[in-house]
């Protein structure tokens, strides 16, 4: 370990470093021979180690594996421990990669369109009772998709323009366009509402993002990755399905993939993957680091339209199509584990989507031509991040497709993930308001304070600068300003904050 490789060289030195733990089998196998060293490391590689495991998570695994094996204080559990401490790889505490989130506070409802023709209405809104309540008339070309706390969703509209909609009933419904060029395939909103990441509608390889705060774009450019330094692999052709991690620095998306074959067919398929997008910690946009949910897939396998649990940001579900049989199904995963289980049958794909208690799984089904019906799976999820279904679906009703479930409270967890350190949130009172409102200021944020109003889009609509703000509070008067709702942007030299406040009629 005093040797280890900490450049950026050899992909952060993965090969180089490998050396290290190959001495160790080396040792262990010298001690006990290859054969039982073998069925150890086998044990566990296959029952223990996950994709963020760490060297002191190697040095526990081969330790449990030996007991499982040989029993507690074997020689083998013995070899092993002086195996691992020969190289520096000494006794320690586990990595801890699962943090569940609280359940959302606020009432469930499911955001759904309308599939029937005969309905004007586009979207709808549903509490759990199944009363439904018409939002919007736009045609709509994209599952919506909703930030954390249920206030907005945004969607593609039929022209291919980018369209925003407050959806949470403790609000009057406003509908605005963010981006009005007409090129636009899929879009999703991050777990806080600051950030959207986009596609076109064209076969590019690119993926947008634009951050309300910093009022900036950012393409990432897709590529397949390999194990190879500095070597990426062809055939992405674009993205569609897209959804922020809990984290808020990457997006989950499918592909859609070519392989040419100069002796035959091309070979087409979906796949799943993960890109960087944000950078936490430096409170900019990630490098943009590609990882696949599977390195590969079966031959006429298609996967596509994740979907994070609400509440375990490491379980997942995502349709599943094998084109050779015409099977369709709900799979679920854990992308630590690569565990996948089978959480429904299907007949066509199913856009899935967890309920906020992670107990359901809502989806679509064909119904009949041009219609669809939406139903539910039950599902539980472990404190260990398992995921099972007894696979029994329950149909809701017919008439709509790409059910969406959301809850309308607040969860500080989501605010912990996205904000930076220096971050506050800032609120308004009374929210929404007809004419004025007031800002409760942040103590680190009152001297010297610079305000921004933005839209939706970015627009700039009120500023200003204040030397010193009495209680902490500031008062506007924007009597003036449109009705619909509109981010709050503080700074001053040391520090920032953000909020979100709306304007009725």
């Amino acid at each position: 370990m005093n040797e280890k490789y900490t450049g950026s060289q050899d992909n952060n030195g993965v090969h180089i470093n490998s050396g290290i733990v190959n001495y160790v089998f080396f040792k262990f196998a010298s001690a006990v021979g290859r054969d039982q060293a073998a069925d150890i490391y086998y044990r566990a590689l296959t029952d223990y180690l996950t994709k963020s495991s760490q060297f002191i998570d190697l040095r526990l695994a081969v330790i449990q594996a030996a007991t499982d094996i040989y029993g507690e204080g074997s020689n083998q559990v013995t070899q092993a421990g002086l195996a691992f401490d020969a190289v520096g790889i000494s006794n320690g505490q586990a990595t801890d990669v699962v943090t569940n989130l609280p359940e959302n506070p606020g009432e469930e409802y499911l955001l759904l369109l309308n599939t029937d023709p005969g309905d004007i209405n586009t979207l709808y809104r549903s509490d759990m009772d199944l009363n439904f309540e018409p939002l919007s008339t736009t045609p709509v070309a994209s599952r919506p998709s909703v930030q954390d706390d249920g206030f907005e969703a945004v969607f593609v509209t039929g022209d291919s323009t980018l369209h925003s909609i407050i959806v949470s009933p403790e609000y009057v419904t406003e509908e605005i366009s963010i981006q009005d060029e007409p090129i636009w395939g899929n879009v999703v909103l991050s777990k806080d509402g600051n950030r959207v990441g986009a596609v076109t509608a064209f076969a590019d390889t690119t993926i947008w993002v634009y951050d309300y705060i910093s009022e900036r774009w950012q393409d990432f450019i897709l590529y397949n990755p390999t194990y190879l330094e500095n070597i990426t692999s062809a055939g992405v052709i674009y993205a569609d399905a897209l959804e922020f991690d809990i984290s808020g620095e990457f997006l989950v998306y499918d592909a859609y993939n070519i392989l040419r074959n100069n002796d035959g067919e091309d070979i087409e398929y979906w796949d799943v993957n993960f890109i960087r997008v944000w950078n936490n910690a430096a409170n900019d946009f990630g490098d943009g680091a590609i990882y696949k949910l599977f390195s590969s897939i079966p031959e006429g396998v298609s996967i596509a339209n994740p979907s994070f649990s609400k509440n375990s940001p490491n379980i997942l579900a995502f349709d599943y199509y094998d084109a050779r049989e015409d099977v369709y199904a709900i799979l679920g995963c854990n992308i630590e584990t690569n565990e996948v289980i089978t959480i429904a049958e299907n007949n066509h794909f199913g856009w899935p989507s967890f309920s906020k208690n992670d107990t359901r799984i809502a989806f679509n089904s064909a119904y009949e031509a041009d219609n669809f019906s939406v139903n539910y799976v039950g599902v539980t999820i472990s404190d260990q991040n398992e995921i099972a279904s007894d696979g029994a679906v329950i149909n809701m009703f017919t008439g709509g497709a790409w059910p969406v479930y959301f809850a309308t409270g607040t969860r500080n967890a989501i605010r912990d993930h996205y904000n930076s350190p220096a971050g506050f949130t800032v609120t308004g009172y009374p929210n929404p308001f007809t004419e004025s409102v007031t800002l409760e200021i942040p103590s680190e944020l009152s001297e010297k304070c610079y305000l921004e109003i933005l839209s939706p889009s970015g627009q700039i609509v009120f500023s200003g600068y204040y030397s010193s703000l009495e209680r902490n509070s500031l008062s506007l008067d924007l009597k003036d300003l449109p009705s619909g709702y509109y981010i709050l942007r503080l700074r001053n030299g040391e520090t920032t904050g953000s909020g979100r406040i709306i304007k009725v009629k």
